[in-house]
């Protein structure tokens, strides 16, 4: 018992003294989306509202900047299952050409669980909601796209924080990638309906 109460407390002592030198985990690369066989045949345009777009969880010190990473892939991801996708600046933008309005934002499911040692696995669980409206403004689909990811840091309590933010930031990485693949996956179940 008391081994494990001394594992816990240099674990904790590990994390705060990584935590520390940790601020912004930012999605630096470009992420990767599986391509489809298939398209709907429309001009989309894709709106965040600047909740969205700024949207930040903080933990342990660490800022998560999710509504940075979906701004700057939602046009890419979306372009998987649309003919054509363009970034817009209000949710009922009449862009020439544009014929349904994507309103994505962060769904309930988000949440970033950092445990209090390095020894404890991280999750990280990204819900991507989105509306989908016509050119009346009337809301035709709504759905969302969930992605997780469980990391192991436990390395970085022996190789210091040069480990360990890599790899939060890559555990982010893979739920972000996933919740917007299963978003498009949804957004293709209901082709149909969102193609009128």
């Amino acid at each position: 018992m008391f081994r494990r109460t001394r594992l816990a407390v240099i674990g904790f002592i590990g994390m705060a003294v990584l935590q520390g030198c940790v601020s912004k985990i930012q999605l630096k690369d470009n992420l990767e989306f599986t391509e489809k066989d298939q398209k709907i045949q429309a001009i989309v345009g894709v709106y965040m509202d600047d909740a969205t777009k700024d949207y930040v969880i903080e933990k342990k010190l660490m800022k998560f900047m999710l509504g940075k990473g979906l701004s700057e892939n939602a046009e890419d991801s979306l372009g998987k299952v649309f003919l054509s996708v363009k970034v817009v600046d209000n949710s009922a933008s009449a862009k020439s050409g544009i014929v349904k309005i994507a309103i994505l934002s962060f769904g309930q499911k988000t949440e970033m669980k950092i445990p209090m040692t390095v020894f404890q696995d991280h999750v990280f669980n990204v819900e991507v909601a989105c509306e989908i409206k016509d050119q009346s403004g009337n809301v035709i689909w709504k759905g969302s796209g969930f992605g997780t990811s469980t990391k192991n840091t436990s390395a970085s309590f022996f190789l210091g924080g040069w480990v360990y933010k890599p790899t939060v930031r890559g555990g982010v990485k893979e739920a972000m990638e996933d919740a917007l693949d299963n978003l498009n996956e949804e957004i293709l179940k209901n082709k149909e309906l969102i193609a009128r």
